[in-house]
């Protein structure tokens, strides 16, 4: 009796290993896609290459810096040759806690209009802390939205779509 036991305690941890390995595998990810990736799906290869000309001289920008003017009018010139058209979005603001400073928000829409309620907002923002260049917080999803931002010119969305890449988040949230 005690052996039919081991034996049907082996294939009960034999099952469940199956069923894992199988539940691991249906949700891999997929690995991500390289410089060879078609124009239509996002590439994370011309994304980081996008973050690498963005912040790749390491200079710190945070807001109201002239790198951070730069910084700005970096995305600004790459949603232009994407065929956007941003707006620039700025005033002076305070916080709770009394932070203040004046943001300048990056705002590019594509397709409906205005007023449009089904619009999809993409955000990121584009300032860093006064000590570091700003690749991971938040340059990469700056850069992330930008490569978006080239598939979905390429291809008119169904729904409207902006793109919100904002100032002043290092600072306290401001241009939030």
């Amino acid at each position: 009796m005690p052996a039919a036991a081991d034996r049907g305690l082996m294939l009960a941890l034999a099952g469940i290993t199956v069923l894992l390995a199988s539940t691991l595998a249906a949700y891999r990810t997929p690995g991500p896609q390289g410089p060879d990736a078609p124009p239509g799906a996002f590439s994370a290869y011309r994304a980081g290459a996008i973050l690498r000309d963005l912040a790749g001289n390491g200079i710190p920008h945070p807001i109201g810096s002239p790198a951070n003017a730069q910084f700005r009018a970096a995305i600004v010139e790459r949603l232009s040759a994407l065929g956007y058209v941003s707006e620039l979005q700025s005033g002076f603001v305070c916080n709770a806690d009394g932070v203040c400073g004046n943001p300048v928000n990056i705002v590019a829409r594509l397709g409906g209009g205005s007023q449009d309620r089904d619009a999809v907002l993409l955000a990121a923002h584009y300032d860093s802390v006064p000590a570091g260049p700003g690749a991971s917080d938040d340059g990469a999803a700056v850069a992330s939205v930008l490569e978006i931002a080239r598939i979905v010119a390429a291809r008119p969305p169904r729904r409207p779509i902006v793109l919100l890449i904002s100032d002043g988040e290092e600072a306290g949230l401001l241009g939030a």
